[in-house]
């Protein structure tokens, strides 16, 4: 919706201005120009978030979701007109992109130890020999000797 007041019955000044986007996601900067008749030298821009502007042709940057109305008074001298846009910008919240979940590592499991040893002679009379943990660490033992 446009409406419009005028400071003067005949004015020579005529609000006028356009937008572009009028739509999008958030943060959401929009690109004002001004198109008043009349060549006004003197602009106050409200862009229905509680920001304004004295620039002829601002760029404003929306950062909530909503509907907001934009208005501009344009002057010159004494002569100024008013052209307000209700709910003339819409800016949307973007969609919701759901992360895709990082693969959880399987978790390695360790393995028993396994003896390795070697025992020579493999038989014969009481006692028996030594044998031999192949592990690098492993400790020379008699036959029935205990760790």
């Amino acid at each position: 919706m446009v409406s419009r007041y005028s400071s003067q019955i005949y004015g020579v000044v005529i609000s006028a201005f356009s937008a572009s986007p009028l739509t999008g996601d958030y943060p959401l900067a929009v690109t004002f120009t001004d198109s008043s008749i009349g060549s006004p030298n003197v602009f106050t821009w409200d862009f229905g978030d509680g920001n304004t502007s004295s620039d002829q042709n601002p760029v404003h940057t929306y950062a909530a979701p909503g509907y907001y109305n934009v208005a501009l008074r344009s002057c010159l001298g004494s002569q100024c007109d008013w052209e307000n846009k209700t709910a003339y910008i819409m800016v949307t919240t973007p969609p919701y992109i759901t992360p895709t979940p990082t693969p959880t590592p399987t978790p390695t499991i360790p393995t028993a130890p396994v003896a390795n040893f070697t025992c020579t002679p493999t038989s014969g009379a009481y006692p028996l020999p030594q044998y031999r943990d192949s592990h690098p660490h492993a400790a020379v033992r008699a036959h029935g000797e205990q760790s």
